[in-house]
């Protein structure tokens, strides 16, 4: 009998040494091909449901060999049986992955701020420190295509070094679990949102960071666990978010680097948590179902 064809695939990885290798996957059958020549040992009986795991790794990645083979047939670059588990693992996380992108899409999100009435501009504020003697430029404005516009320069004199733009109160609805969205285009500089509630409490607020990608669009979602309690500048203690109070939403600069800076947001939303975590349990349970009968069939 002729060796199983090992080799290195690049979809499923380089294998340093072909021993224990399973899989032989025809186009109308799959079966194990023991080889016990030298170096390789027989297949053990356990490899069954492995090689069931390559099958369904060749369906899913579409590897081919690289041997020439016989017409009519698909060999499968062949896995060391270690391996399997781990491929496995890894598809099943990309499968649940793309489960949870595709449960938590827009449609579960609904929109609480965006700028597309003509008194967008009268809804916001700007709030830079300004107020305690700092230079910081910070302004707004909404620009044609119905986004909001963040901009101004960043100053350190005068112990100063923030500017904000916040909105005016709005009615949130938001509940423990919750996640707030915004899709916004930034300079690759860090940022915060800020939650605001009706409490009176001087330069109080909920605050959580994120991250820009410079001149690219992203989504950022901050669960509302995240904000932490802060007044000038400092974390308050024992302080923590009723999210059923939050009645107003902004952005801040405060990174310590003096510069100009820009931050576009095109809209802001609210993602129930109870909901994308439902759709995700029920992709998760099809698609154990869906494996489980996959390595059951004979």
């Amino acid at each position: 009998m002729s060796s199983p064809i090992c080799s290195g695939a690049a979809h499923l990885g380089q294998f340093r040494k072909p021993q224990n290798c399973v899989g032989f996957i025809g186009r109308r059958s799959f079966g194990l091909t023991p080889n016990s020549e030298p170096p390789y040992p027989s297949v053990p009986k356990q490899s069954k449901w492995q090689a069931k795991i390559a099958f369904a790794s060749y369906c899913v990645v579409g590897a081919r060999s690289t041997v020439k083979q016989p017409a009519g047939s698909h060999i499968l670059h062949i896995i060391n049986p270690k391996d399997t588990k781990m491929i496995f693992r890894t598809m099943l996380l990309l499968s649940l992955v793309g489960g949870t992108a595709v449960a938590a899409d827009e449609d579960a999100a609904r929109t609480v701020l965006n700028f597309e009435n003509d008194e967008a501009s009268k809804q916001w504020g700007t709030v830079n420190d300004g107020v305690m003697g700092g230079r910081s430029d910070g302004r707004y404005e909404i620009t044609d295509d119905n986004m909001l516009r963040f901009f101004g320069t960043l100053s350190l004199a005068n112990n100063g070094g923030f500017a904000s733009v916040r909105s005016q109160q709005t009615e949130f609805g938001l509940v423990a679990g919750d996640n707030l969205v915004m899709r916004v285009r930034g300079d690759g500089r860090t940022y915060s949102m800020n939650l605001y509630t009706s409490a009176r409490r001087m330069a109080f607020s909920y605050r959580a960071s994120f991250e820009t990608v410079k001149d690219e669009w992203v989504e950022v979602s901050i669960p509302v666990e995240d904000f932490v309690a802060m007044s000038f500048g400092r974390v308050v203690r024992n302080s923590p978010l009723d999210p059923t109070q939050v009645n107003r939403v902004g952005v801040v600069l405060g990174d310590k680097k003096a510069g100009p800076f820009e931050l576009k947001i095109e809209w802001i939303k609210v993602s129930p948590a109870s909901t994308a975590t439902e759709a995700s349990h029920s992709k998760e349970q099809e698609l154990a179902e869906k494996w489980k009968a996959f390595l059951e069939k004979e």
